[in-house]
């Protein structure tokens, strides 16, 4: 299968925002660069580059990245060169692209993130998840995927049973199995990311404890009792079309741990959960993004 790379020079005030944007578009996968100024001063510019099937119009695709960048500029952000850059890629040639730049890393207090390339060797406390995300967004590199490792780190307790909506690599499915959860399911509807899931699982010898389904909540199968915890690294839009089906899962005192929100949005997101009869518990910031840590408030409690 044939795939179109999409570079986007922008500055490091905008990378987040455009990374999320190709995102949004229907990137199956985002690498960030930061490059140095010549002189070695400065923090330089940035590409975010962004992977999409062949059949993409891409006269379409590059005027909506130029028309989001100019949208930027009018409020105010800095967005770099605003140079954009195709090139058609094999499967293969994605897949491998980006692993000069995915070295192990540490989250949270016990947790650490190794690519399957690089040595490393655990600490007597550290929980190591390997990971090949291939072209399944989950690397553990992204601030929205940290923040979701430390909430899961604090909230999963051993027995626990878990969902994780959106499981891309499978990463934080993963992570749950090793903080104790018994049993976690993992749903996308990305059938790329699931494969990639599936090897994952199986290297980090938790195939017993977790589930990958491709599907929609409505399909999700094997949940024959309430959840102790779901967590969903999407973006607000989607998050807020799956709360109601999630009511059925969630057990009253369950916790919901949501990501991949920004800054800008985090007031009417907040106001949505409200609505929903949500409320916030805990929430952490890394740059531009936000996790939140909630629970329904549920008539008679």
């Amino acid at each position: 299968m044939k795939w179109m790379e999409v570079g986007v020079s922008t500055s490091q005030e905008a990378l987040e925002l455009v990374s999320n944007f190709l995102m949004e578009l229907g990137s199956q996968g985002v690498v960030l660069e930061e490059l140095p100024f010549p002189d070695g001063e400065g923090s330089g510019s940035c590409i975010a580059k962004g992977y999409f099937p062949c059949e993409v119009p891409l006269a379409e695709l590059v005027g909506q990245i130029n028309a989001y960048l100019a949208m930027l500029e009018h409020h105010g952000v800095s967005v770099g060169s605003k140079a954009i850059q195709t090139r058609a890629l094999q499967e293969e040639d994605w897949a491998s692209s980006w692993k000069q730049y995915f070295k192990p890393v540490r989250v949270g207090r016990r947790l650490v993130i190794k690519p399957d390339w690089e040595p490393y060797e655990a600490g007597p406390h550290e929980l190591v998840i390997h990971i090949d995300p291939g072209m399944a967004f989950g690397t553990g590199k992204h601030e929205t995927t940290q923040l979701c490792l430390e909430f899961l780190e604090e909230e999963v307790y051993p027995g626990a049973r878990v969902l994780d909506v959106g499981t891309g690599s499978g990463i934080l499915a993963i992570a749950a199995a090793k903080l104790g959860a018994s049993r976690v399911w993992g749903l996308d509807t990305d059938p790329v990311a699931l494969r990639y899931a599936r090897e994952n699982v199986i290297k980090n010898a938790v195939q017993h404890e977790v589930s990958l389904q491709e599907g929609s909540l409505s399909g999700l199968d094997g949940v024959d009792s309430p959840l102790d915890l779901v967590v969903i690294n999407i973006r607000p839009d989607v998050i807020l079309s799956l709360l109601e089906p999630l009511r059925r899962y969630l057990k009253p005192e369950g916790i919901l741990i949501l990501s991949g929100v920004l800054q800008s949005e985090l007031e009417p997101f907040i106001k949505a959960l409200r609505t929903a009869q949500l409320t916030v518990k805990g929430q952490r910031s890394r740059g531009e993004w936000i996790t939140l840590v909630c629970t329904w408030v549920f008539s008679g409690s």
